[in-house]
């Protein structure tokens, strides 16, 4: 009979051996053939030895091995990276700044959504005044103008939009039934009028409560452009977000040929979390300005 060589990841543990010894999980040998348990050594931090492998391996990018010996290695965790046969995992700046960026357009989105279906702004006055342009009125009536305490952000439609008013303390405006319109003056001002567009028979005045229109009809003429709804530019702003959701299946990589490798996880409850931070911070921001603005009034009055 021949005698064979224990082959590498075992030893002979003495003369006349019948069988090899296997080093423990983790350790193997450098070469075959070896003699004593202590020609065994443990994979360097970084690095792992498979089961019924004999050579250690360095850890793939975005997974860590932090202490000799290991037999597999561990995903980073969120929001960190590792490059290939790093024994730790570091903060992942770039992934981080997409994160940020994400919930920067959902919070955008959901704060734009928020604004037009809920929409209502503050009043500053509401006043009636001569006026003599024939063109507007008929034999020198007078017209009502209202000023609100910030931009109302109505995309500049030639038509009348149907609005109401609620807490102003008059009775004869307060009301979802009762039915004013209202014209594009100014970024900041409001001509009132009736359905026909003719001016209000019955002077009207107040400095409280606050200017609504009905959520469908919002949703078409309330933004920030002119030429685009808050509603259009949500939904754009949507659609971005779920890009990375979709297209990158949960997670994110970001490789290089030449060695640059980074890999962070982003699993869908990850997504979850940041979205619904995203979308309080927006509600709350809109509703925190409203109520600055129907509290304390403009920094500025308009006059325009």
């Amino acid at each position: 009979l021949q005698c064979s060589l224990c082959e590498q990841g075992s030893y002979g543990p003495s003369l006349g051996s019948s069988s090899c010894e296997s080093c423990a999980p983790g350790w193997t040998t450098l070469r075959r053939g070896a003699e004593s348990l202590d020609e065994c050594f443990a994979c360097m931090p970084g690095s792992f030895l498979q089961e019924g492998m004999a050579e250690c391996e360095q850890c793939p990018a975005g997974r860590q091995a932090g202490f000799h010996g290991h037999t597999i290695c561990h995903d980073c965790a969120f929001l960190t990276w590792s490059g290939k046969g790093k024994s730790e995992c570091d903060v992942d700046i770039l992934v981080i700044g997409l994160c940020v960026l994400w919930c920067g357009l959902l919070a955008a989105g959901t704060a734009l959504l928020w604004f037009s279906l809920t929409y209502r702004c503050p009043i500053a006055d509401l006043t009636f005044s001569r006026n003599d342009d024939p063109t507007t009125a008929k034999d020198e009536t007078d017209i009502h103008v209202l000023q609100l305490t910030t931009r109302h952000w109505l995309l500049d439609f030639r038509h009348r939009i149907p609005v109401h008013f609620t807490g102003t303390g008059n009775k004869f405006m307060d009301g979802h039934r009762k039915k004013f319109y209202a014209q594009v003056l100014s970024s900041g001002s409001l001509l009132i009028v009736d359905k026909w567009g003719e001016p209000l028979k019955q002077p009207l005045e107040t400095s409280l409560g606050m200017l609504r229109i009905k959520p469908i009809t919002a949703l078409g003429i309330v933004g920030p452009f002119k030429w685009m709804p808050s509603s259009a530019l949500s939904a754009i702003l949507f659609a971005v977000c779920t890009v990375p959701i979709i297209a990158l299946n949960g997670s994110v990589y970001f490789s290089d040929e030449a060695g640059f490798l980074r890999y962070s996880r982003l699993h869908a409850w990850h997504f979850s979390v940041l979205a619904i931070f995203s979308i309080i911070v927006a509600i709350c921001g809109i509703e925190l300005q409203l109520y600055f603005f129907a509290r304390h009034g403009p920094l500025q009055k308009l006059h325009t």
